[in-house]
């Protein structure tokens, strides 16, 4: 019964309230445009409201998410989302087997970043896209509350920053470009 709750609060909080579902689902269709048929593994993607936007328009979408409230949940409500209780630092997903991989509001909650941004390398297939979507946590009184709330709600916060994800990134040896949405969004490309 608690796990129904969490998930419905979850879902109420990111679409009702903020529209997160459809604004990260359609920043994720005018960057990566993806096609009928791609497998697009969302990393934290909680109940799965971007992922089951995707899988309407033909992708296959298997949420990884190391909630266990949240995989019931978006189980339960999801049918065209496959969920696997996991985390970013350890896909269990076979190298070169997606064609994108999403991070959406989800890297500042990742103690090893570095770790899941190498995981996500290792899916992605040859021209494989990568979507970071981040939040700012500097700059105006809104934004160091949310990261005040989130650190309270969730007990971690590991701010990253623009340039530094684009760094990483590079060393990677992806193509990075870093585009202006809700909060900032971050397009790397495998060549």
């Amino acid at each position: 019964m608690l796990d129904r709750v969490r998930g419905a609060l979850w879902d109420i909080v990111c679409e009702g309230i903020f529209a997160h579902y459809r604004t990260s689902a359609g920043v994720v269709r005018r960057s990566l445009c993806p096609a009928s048929g791609w497998l697009v593994v969302d990393v934290g993607g909680g109940t799965g409201g971007v992922g089951e936007l995707l899988a309407k328009e033909g992708a296959r979408v298997i949420v990884v998410e190391p909630g266990r409230s949240l995989v019931a949940a978006g189980s339960r409500r999801r049918p065209a989302v496959r969920f696997v209780e996991g985390r970013g630092e350890a896909l269990p997903l076979r190298d070169g087997s997606a064609d994108a991989v999403l991070f959406i509001e989800v890297l500042h909650h990742v103690a090893d970043a570095s770790g899941a941004l190498h995981e996500a390398a290792r899916v992605l297939g040859p021209g494989g896209g990568l979507l970071i979507e981040e939040t700012e946590f500097a700059g105006s009184p809104g934004r160091v509350a949310r990261y005040w709330a989130e650190r309270i709600l969730t007990g971690g916060v590991w701010p990253r920053s623009r340039a530094g994800l684009c760094a990483e990134l590079r060393d990677m040896g992806f193509e990075p470009r870093t585009l202006d949405d809700e909060g900032f969004v971050i397009l790397a490309r495998r060549p």
